[in-house]
């Protein structure tokens, strides 16, 4: 690494300039040179009247109380493979004064820049105007501008959706350096660094480097890159679809009512353990099944609304000849809520005016009465779920179809090309950074709610936007005219709905798979006794190959049934929607094959290999389970070394109440792992603190089990 201080404008040897047509958000000539920035930061907490790390003997809750800061003491500047670094963040200001050129646009890339945008607004803050601002949520930006620099400054993760190490790996031949830093020293400005730390910051520069050029070879100039994962499906599919499809679309954006009832009524996949096993090691083998491209795959074989809802009588609903030509969404009153599986559908969350309900850890086993938006698909679902009585308050209608044939022939392209290239060395690049993460964005395009997460940054301060009427009815407006309006929202709310339909309607087709059904989990099912249910699969495949052909019935001469069913390099069929077996979990070591305490929280022995999936908790974390699945229990706490996750406590501006509320941390002074004392004045920051995770269930979900123990005890 170099020294900032001998980087000179003469450096920056800038060989393509983009002079074509920019749109509206860049006003001069833009630079192809890819800028890369980073930072490492020390968190600090004060103990006993001291500054120092932190103190992983000290209990969580004890933290609440400490006073924290956090203070940069290196930053890294890359032009293309050149690393500079400095120790004072405030002189990485006048870096950026001797980059900026009035007369070019220059573009920074920084990967997770929510992190790092908190302490540029040390030297930002006040002294330069921040502009177009594109962010997820609060706190999230995806990209902006400092005008008076003529810098725009983009998120590097939001585009990958990857860890640095994880990009590394997928994108590049570069190997990120990882466990040379330890992150938790009291490190400041003034602190020697070893040999083997600089290496590390210098690498994550040039990791950044060779993952964005990745991004440059394939689009040829830095600004045409997506802003985000998702973005990069939207262009290859706006480019493929081209202008009357777009422009249909646009027609197709729903009035402010229908939009917000689909908004309402939108849920995403079925994730949930069944009561019935909740908390239990399974010794004998537990078998997984997924859905090949679940979501994809309900796509390409589904009718969906190609036109506006329109309100009518709810006895249409009831009339078959109507339910093949029209789909439906409804307002329901829903009564005497009763179960007839042990995996339950509805959830608290999307009920109104619950009443007597009890619920299986955030699903409804049972209720007197609630209120919901249903779509047709989910009014089949409950009504193999439950016995119950369902009353249809409003009714709206809309033609549905399959969705045109050349966004069906895009689709099945990008699932062969993916089935195709996997397995095989010298194409896995394609594989990995090109055809299975455009698939696997697909849905988050089809769901994109363009109204909800819109938010400013206005003097420093995130504010969302208040949803009232005016102010949708002007979002809908706005997507009347957008070419980013490439699917009509409905769509994205059927495809969920249908997905969690193929799921269910497996585990719902004999009381005696729904009792060996262990976990669900979006596309996938973890069952016992796998023999006895192998021809409840074999039927689903065979009744998807019938889906094809009717598609392909529909689209004669676009359309054949292989196209549904591309090989793989040994020759095998992999048919999209199909379920196909996933792995097989076996008790190898005496301790059990699995066991699950409720949704994404699980542990399973695979090969021999004890693993878990927890949410809060890294992976890694199986570690402390000692090789021994009898540990995975309620009460079980993963210390904060072992978690591999932090909190986060942000120094910032923030609106309370409407009124702007200033937490910056004060100036301090603290002794450093060298023994220097700094004064520190930075007051914008992230802290990020270790956090403990205790495995568990709730008093309620507990009380549900019990229940459904007992009653199973009983009917023996």
């Amino acid at each position: 690494m170099i020294n900032y201080d001998e980087y000179k404008v003469l450096n920056d040897v800038t060989n393509e300039v983009y002079t074509g047509k920019r749109g509206k958000r860049y006003k001069t000539p833009i630079s192809n040179t890819i800028y890369t920035f980073d930072i490492e930061v020390s968190s600090l907490f004060k103990i006993a009247g001291e500054w120092q790390e932190f103190d992983y003997d000290i209990p969580q809750e004890e933290y609440r109380d400490i006073e924290k800061a956090a203070i940069p003491y290196i930053w890294m500047f890359g032009i293309d493979s050149e690393v500079y670094y400095g120790r004072e963040l405030w002189d990485f200001e006048h870096v950026l004064i001797n980059l900026s050129d009035e007369n070019m646009t220059k573009i920074i890339w920084v990967h997770n820049l929510s992190y790092e945008f908190a302490f540029l607004l040390n030297f930002l803050d006040e002294k330069y105007t921040i502009s177009q601002m594109c962010a997820r949520s609060i706190k999230k930006p995806i990209s902006f501008m400092i005008e008076e620099l003529n810098i725009e400054f983009r998120c590097s993760y939001m585009l990958t959706n990857m860890s640095l190490e994880k990009a590394a790996e997928e994108y590049t031949t570069v190997k990120k350096l990882t466990g040379a830093l330890d992150y938790n020293k009291a490190r400041s400005p003034l602190t020697k660094l070893t040999e083997l730390e600089k290496s590390y910051c210098e690498m994550d520069i040039v990791t950044l480097y060779n993952i964005v050029k990745h991004y440059r070879d394939i689009y040829k100039w830095l600004h045409r890159i997506p802003l985000t994962s998702t973005g990069i499906i939207r262009k290859s599919f706006r480019d493929k679809m081209g202008f009357f499809y777009i422009k249909k679309q646009q027609a197709l954006v729903p009035c402010r009512k229908i939009y917000l009832m689909l908004w309402e009524l939108f849920a995403g996949g079925y994730t949930h353990a069944n009561c019935l096993h909740a908390g239990k090691i399974f010794h004998e083998p537990i078998e997984s099944e997924d859905i090949a491209s679940s979501y994809p795959a309900v796509l390409v074989t589904e009718k969906y609304a190609f036109g506006e809802f329109m309100r009518c009588n709810p006895k249409q609903f009831f009339n078959i000849k109507k339910r093949n030509t029209f789909c439906f969404m409804l307002r329901v009153h829903i009564e005497n809520i009763r179960p007839k599986y042990y995996n339950h559908y509805l959830q608290r969350s999307k009920c109104h005016n619950l009443k007597n309900a009890i619920l299986d850890n955030g699903r409804i086993y049972s209720a007197d009465s609630c209120d919901m938006i249903i779509l047709d698909t989910d009014y089949d679902i409950i009504k193999m779920s439950y016995d119950c009585d369902i009353t249809i308050t409003e009714c709206y209608k809309a033609k549905k179809d399959y969705l045109d044939v050349e966004v069906i022939k895009f689709i099945l392209h990008l699932y062969s090309r993916k089935t195709e290239l996997k397995g095989i060395p010298e194409k896995e690049f394609l594989y990995k950074s090109v055809y299975k993460p455009q698939l696997n964005s697909l849905f988050g395009m089809a769901v994109t709610n363009q109204i909800k997460g819109s938010c400013d940054f206005i003097d420093s301060v995130w504010s969302t936007q208040e949803y009232s009427d005016a102010f949708i009815d002007e979002k809908l407006a706005q997507m009347k005219e957008s070419f980013s309006t490439l699917w009509y929202y409905a769509v994205g709310c059927q495809c969920t709905a249908y997905a969690r339909r193929n799921l269910l309607s497996v585990v719902y087709s004999s009381h005696e798979m729904d009792r060996d059904t262990i976990y669900m989990d979006t596309d996938s099912i973890k069952f016992r006794n796998r023999e006895e249910h192998q021809d409840i699969f074999m039927t689903y495949n065979n009744a998807m190959i019938e889906k094809y052909r009717a598609v392909c019935e529909r689209y004669p001469d676009e359309l054949e049934l292989r196209d549904f069913m591309p090989s793989d390099k040994d020759g095998v069929l992999h048919p999209i929607g199909f379920y196909e077996f996933d792995g097989l979990y076996e008790d190898s070591k005496g301790d059990g094959s699995f066991i699950t305490l409720g949704a994404k929280k699980y542990c399973y022995r695979e090969k021999g290999k004890l693993k878990i999936t927890v949410a809060g908790v890294s992976k890694k974390g199986v570690s402390a389970l000692k090789d021994d699945m009898s540990n995975f229990h309620n009460g079980f706490k993963w210390n904060y070394k072992e978690s591999g996750k932090s909190t986060h406590f942000y120094a910032e501006k923030h609106l309370r109440d409407g009124e702007i509320v200033d937490d910056r941390q004060q100036s301090f002074e603290f002794k450093d792992i060298d023994g220097n004392i700094y004064h520190s004045d930075y007051k914008w920051s992230i802290i990020l603190m270790p956090t403990t995770y205790t495995l568990g269930v709730t008093g309620e979900y507990q009380s549900m089990i019990n229940m459904i123990l007992e009653r199973e005890r009983r009917r023996k």
